[in-house]
Parts: structure tokens; sequence; C-alpha cells
């Protein structure tokens, strides 16, 4: 695999050139690869270094735009840590890379001359992968406290997140409608199978007809403020405990478009998360606890849209990895990208057409159970959809 890296990567595959930032020796550095990043897993730390790569979502073409989307990755992600808590203070400073890509140096943190540097690199703090959410999810070990805490320290977060702006770009309706249109015009080439096929028309004309149904009301929450600078990216596996509190990281930097959302639209992504690894009840309390917190009323009328439009998302990106792997049949990986691209899409199916809504109402005296029984019903509640409304 190190002949096809670059050299830059190759060379910091190599322990001992990690002397000068690290406080104890390095055994050995492991490499982890995104579409965007390469990331080295070295001793305490962590490094993150953008490959120059150019999407139409995405553009790390130069050096000059690698290193902004380095110094945005920090800031981004810094806002979601505890400035008393070190643990979670997982984001540690943009560090420049000089000398040749051969024979790389690190540099110091606004030392190096701009014209020695070679790249640059996000330095992070490692932590416990058995400690992140879809991790814990898979071994059951996800519990109503942890969602509800979530639930809590997102809706506090976005109550000071930065609002966008009547002259922004962010957030319009028709912004919001980009997206899902990309989706599905990724998966109508990707899928082309019939049955395929047919249901991401379903899905299209679906999603079409909701958001005509919603335009107003979109407007509406964003003169209201409910656009925010959030995290963009919010599912299980971006999700992280930490001394007993979700942490959220790895928010998006290199679209804005994608972060400057309606905050219901984050808050969906994680929902539609835990449906899909069958945990509804778990859904049902996240939801319940962040209206709770957020007191965000209209937010169940665009629930819907924006979290099939998610399920959208991770289908798509099954769909292209399928691609990549070589098609059908090609392998069993290829086999297993289409088996989930096709779960995430028979589960915005689902998100789109909810059951017919009922009402369970309890009552009592001060101190009879109604809080203890009603968070057990919620928590066994099956459709992941059930929100308890409290006088």
């Amino acid at each position: 695999m190190n002949d096809a890296l670059p050299p830059l990567i190759t060379a910091l595959l190599e322990p001992a050139r990690y002397a000068a930032v690290q406080p104890q020796p390095v055994a050995r550095v492991e490499l982890m690869e995104t579409h965007g990043a390469w990331v080295l897993l070295a001793g305490e730390f962590a490094y993150k270094i953008k490959k120059p790569v150019r999407f139409p979502f995405m553009d790390f073409s130069t050096l000059a735009l690698r290193r902004q989307a380095c110094e945005t990755e920090i800031r981004v992600n810094r806002r979601f840590q505890n400035l008393d808590r070190p643990a979670t203070q997982l984001y540690l400073g943009v560090l420049p890379i000089v000398g040749t890509p051969e024979a790389p140096r690190w540099g110091e943190t606004g030392k190096a001359d701009a014209g020695q540097v070679i790249e640059y690199a996000v330095q992070m703090r490692r932590f416990d992968e058995a400690a992140r959410l879809d991790h814990l999810c898979e071994r059951g070990a996800l519990t109503p406290e942890h969602m509800s805490g979530l639930a809590r320290r997102m809706a506090a977060f976005q109550a000071r997140a930065a609002v966008a702006g009547n002259g922004d770009p962010w957030g319009h309706p028709t912004a919001a409608m980009r997206w899902p249109r990309d989706n599905f015009s990724t998966l109508r080439t990707a899928l082309t199978d019939p049955a395929d096929a047919a249901l991401v028309r379903e899905l299209s004309d679906w999603t079409e007809q909701r958001f005509n149904a919603i335009e107003p009301l979109l407007s509406r929450r964003r003169q209201k403020g409910r656009v925010r600078e959030g995290h963009g990216d919010l599912h299980l596996a971006n999700l992280v405990l930490i001394e007993d509190e979700v942490l959220p990281f790895d928010a998006i930097e290199f679209n804005d478009g994608l972060r400057w959302i309606d905050v219901a639209n984050d808050m969906a992504f994680v929902w539609m998360d835990l449906l899909a690894h069958g945990r509804p009840g778990l859904a049902n309390v996240l939801l319940s606890a962040w209206l709770d917190a957020s007191g965000d009323v209209s937010s169940h009328t665009v629930w819907t849209f924006f979290a099939s439009y998610r399920a959208g998302v991770r289908a798509k990106v099954a769909a292209i990895r399928r691609g990549q792997l070589g098609g059908a049949g090609a392998s069993p990986e290829a086999d297993a990208s289409l088996a989930e691209a096709r779960r995430y899409l028979a589960l915005a199916r689902d998100i789109a057409h909810p059951p017919a809504p009922q009402l369970l109402i309890t009552h009592g005296l001060s101190g009879s159970g109604k809080t203890w029984a009603s968070s057990r019903w919620l928590a066994a509640e099956t459709s992941g959809r059930a929100i308890r409304l409290r006088s």
C-alpha cells in the first residue's frame, strides 16, 4: 500500500519522525484514509492531512486552501469542547510541515516561514475508538441518559451558535433542496436495477412534494434564527463518550453550506442513525429531550424532510463506494455496499411515510410516577417517532 502513497505520507509513517511532537517515543504509526484526508495515528496524537483533491463540495487543491481548511476545522470543532475538562479538548492546533516530502520535519504553530511549509496537519488528541457512539450502540451500551445528555448539550450549543443573517446565503429553502436533489442525481446513475430506480424515483417525488408543503415554514424558521452554524455531520460515528459526556467531533469544515443549516437538520441526522442501528427507543428519547431543551415547537413539521434526506445521504455514499469497488458481483464488499444503499433507501421511505398518529395521556398526583412510567414507555416504543409533551 505504501508504494501508492505520496512520498510525504510514506515518510510520516516512520515513528522516528514524531520525536519533536510527542512526549514519549512512538512505537508505530497507523494510517487511516478518507476521500479527503490521510490520518496518521502516532502515540498519543492523531495528525490529519488534507488530500490535494477537488470535488464539487470540497476543494483542497492548493496549499493555501488546505491551510484554511485545517484552521477552520480547529475553530468549528473547538466550539464543542469544555474549557474546564481537558479530556474533551481533542483539537490541539494546526502544525506546519517543513523540509521536503522525502524528509519532512514538524514545524511549530505560527513559527514556520510560509515559504518553507510544504503541508499542514491538524493535530488531535486520540481517544478510545471503542467509546464512539456507533460502537457503543452495536454493543448495546448506549443508554437513554447518553441521549438526553446529548440533546441538552446540542440545544445549549445551538442557542449560542452564530445565526445566519439576512444577507448570508446559507439556509434558504432553495439551499435546503440543493443537497437532496444532488443525492437523487447520484443515486439514479449509481443504482440502475429497476426496483432500485423505482424507489429512488418515489423518494425523489415525495421530497419535492414535501418541500413544496414546508417551504414557507423553512423560510419562517430561518427568519426566527433557526439556521445557525452547526455541526453538519452529526451521526453516531462522529460522537464519542468521554468521561460520561457525549462529545461531538469532526464537524464539517470543507463546505460552509453544509454546516450553516437548520438546527433540526443537524439533530435529524443522529435521530435517523439511531433508527438505522435499530434503536427507536433511543431515537424517541433524543427527540423528546431536544424538544424539551430547545423549545423548537415547529421542528416536527420539517423533521421527516430532513431525516429522509439524511438517510439518502448514507444511501448515496454506499452507492458511490459500491461503484468504486467494481459494481455488482465484483466483490463481497461491493455487494455489501449495495445492500447498505438499499437499507438506507428503505429507511428513507419508512421515515417519509409515518404511521397514523395516536395520543397517550398520563395523569395523577405529583410524585405518583408519571415521569418514571412515561420514560420507560418512551424508551420501549418502537416507531422512533414518539414525542413526550410535559406540562
